[in-house]
């Protein structure tokens, strides 16, 4: 059966060019080359493709082999045309294997196998490209040195403010004043209890609510924020949960949105300001995004 993709554009308005990519396997991943990336662009993920594809095979050989390998990493380097079309004229690849005892002959037949024979993104590729295959081999020790310490957890990437929500007595009333008197535009009025703002270009983030209901999450006072929302990668979100349980912080969550593709976290600072961690799968999809507010 044919292999086969299916590319959602998820940036249709402004300069954005990340796409969706659902394979045929029924697996997902992005692809992004436009302004502030967050996943690799087209011509890296060749060579993402063409190492992982070498590395399958070298280490099934290796393991058919009897070969021990306890560590395994693929470099690869290219160098592109300066002028379109950019495709690469020269793509470098280090096989670096880290095991007990093996044997140099057994990786370069391995590497060699798999550039020459079996793998099928290699022979995919234009003839002309030059492929550099290397291989080095870093001996196991005997007995395990003592495990360094694990770094400090890093913060996946913010995206800057995705909303703040305002508790108010009259909806009405303040809709009349951020509207006429502020003069920020109305993205929509949901209902007596609910109201949403743009709080600079309509169609751009961060969003001004305003309710007099109390919320299912964030802080019941009136008088400031219910709470607000930092808008972060959604794969990243067990991670951040993680990570604040990791300095001690309680984390309410994770509440899936399914009508926007989003999980959010919520945990309180030091004076009991309410925080949200959004994790959004489409940052520029303005619809439905006060569905966690209201529930």
């Amino acid at each position: 059966m044919a292999n086969s993709a299916v590319l959602t554009l998820e940036t249709v308005e402004g300069q954005g060019l990340r796409f969706s990519a659902a394979a045929g396997s029924g697996q997902r991943t992005a692809v992004d080359s436009g302004p502030g990336m967050v996943a690799p662009s087209p011509v890296e993920m060749l060579l993402v493709s063409l190492g992982a594809c070498e590395g399958m095979d070298v280490i099934s050989i290796l393991r058919k082999k009897r070969q021990r390998v306890t560590g395994y990493q693929i470099a690869l380097s290219g160098e592109r045309r300066p002028e379109h079309p950019r495709k690469y004229v020269r793509i470098q690849v280090v096989h670096r294997l880290r095991g007990r005892d093996l044997a140099e002959a057994a990786v370069a037949d391995a590497v060699r196998l798999s550039a020459d024979k079996y793998c099928s993104v290699r022979s995919s590729l234009d003839p002309a490209i030059e492929l550099d295959h290397r291989w080095e081999i870093v001996p196991e020790a005997s007995e395990p040195a003592a495990a360094a310490p694990l770094p400090a957890p890093v913060p996946a990437a913010r995206r800057g403010l995705s909303e703040l929500i305002l508790r108010v007595a009259d909806v009405g009333r303040s809709v009349a004043f951020y509207r006429d008197v502020v003069g920020l535009a109305l993205e929509r009025q949901d209902s007596p209890t609910w109201a949403w703002f743009w709080s600079g270009a309509p169609g751009e983030l961060p969003r001004l609510g305003l309710t007099s209901r109390p919320l299912s999450y964030g802080a019941a006072h009136t008088g400031g924020p219910a709470h607000f929302a930092i808008a972060v990668p959604r794969a990243a979100v067990p991670a951040e949960k993680a990570r604040l349980l990791s300095l001690g912080i309680e984390v309410e969550g994770p509440v899936t949105f399914q009508s926007w593709q989003a999980d959010s976290i919520y945990f309180s600072d030091p004076d009991s300001n309410r925080v949200e961690l959004c994790g959004f799968e489409h940052m520029n999809s303005a619809a439905g995004r006060a569905e966690h507010a209201r529930s």
